[in-house]
């Protein structure tokens, strides 16, 4: 058996970790967005609350739209849309899979 370094969490699934982190770590920063406009420059800090609000509402908007038993393509550039939008569908997918 392998000796452990640190002592570290175990998660069964990516819910787990994902709540986990907003809980651990909600005012720590999870991103940090570049918006520009024109030659001024400005940063918006999204905290890991914020980040894991943000999943539920789209979560919430995908329900709504009838995406409970669908699937998701996730096309795009990389970019905090993208990346919530892929943690909103693991989550979803998670949801409905372990309710079955």
């Amino acid at each position: 058996m392998r000796e452990r370094y640190f002592e570290a969490t175990e998660f069964e699934n990516i819910k787990g970790i994902i709540y986990n982190s907003a809980k651990k770590y909600e005012n720590n920063i999870a991103f940090i967005l570049k918006h520009k406009k024109e030659k001024e420059i400005e940063y918006e800090n999204i905290t890991y609350k914020e980040l894991l609000d943000e999943i539920n509402s789209l979560g919430t908007k995908f329900f709504d739209l009838g995406y409970k038993d669908k699937r998701i393509a996730i096309v795009g550039r990389n970019s905090y849309g993208w990346a919530l939008t892929h943690l909103t569908n693991m989550l979803r997918w998670y949801c409905f899979c372990s309710t079955r």
